[in-house]
């Protein structure tokens, strides 16, 4: 299931269904949850990489 966070409410929410929310603490805090970001690079290729969760302030 991919969750995009939300910095305006402070959320995460599935992408196929807005009602389905997590509250960023919940995220952060539960292991189960893995970070990533997407990109596209210059060439137009979407990137992704893993984000390590100790090193992001939301």
């Amino acid at each position: 299931m991919r969750f995009y966070y939300n910095p305006d409410t402070r959320h995460f929410t599935l992408a196929i269904d807005a009602d389905a929310t997590y509250d960023a603490e919940s995220v952060m805090e539960d292991s189960d949850f893995l970070l990533f970001q997407e990109y596209l690079d210059s060439d137009g290729d979407l990137c992704i990489i893993q984000l390590v969760k100790n090193d992001l302030v939301l």
